[in-house]
């Protein structure tokens, strides 16, 4: 009797454990500031560089700080995306935000979401 109530508290317990996935967090759905929906085709050259160049490529670039991975160029952003390395640090915020001390708005991250969605158009 003992080992049955011990089998079934294990069991119970594996199920728990396995609930929730603390290696990636699915935080795909973001509120949308002003009740913007982003429709339409989202492009690297219209949309995401400037984004980039704002919060990123001071830091992700050559010079002068020198930081990896580089930002520089549509095919710098769009392997990061493709990787899933961009989406990880800057809409789910993991392991730690990006860009440091401030974090970009819901909906430039919805437009980065899309963008990657939508397979990184340029």
């Amino acid at each position: 009797m003992l080992f049955r109530v011990i089998i079934i508290f294990l069991l119970i317990c594996s199920t728990c454990a396995c609930k929730y996935d603390a290696i990636k967090p699915n935080t795909t759905a973001l509120p949308i500031e002003n009740n913007i929906i982003i429709d339409g085709v989202i492009t690297y050259n219209s949309h995401i560089k400037k984004i980039i160049d704002y919060n990123c490529k001071a830091c992700h670039s050559a010079y002068p700080i020198n930081q990896t991975p580089y930002l520089e160029t549509y095919e710098d952003v769009r392997i990061e995306a493709m990787y899933g390395i961009l989406k990880h640090r800057v809409v789910d915020e993991y392991p730690s935000v990006m860009p440091p001390n401030k974090s970009l708005s819901n909906y430039e991250k919805q437009l980065i979401l899309v963008w990657i969605n939508q397979d990184c158009i340029e």
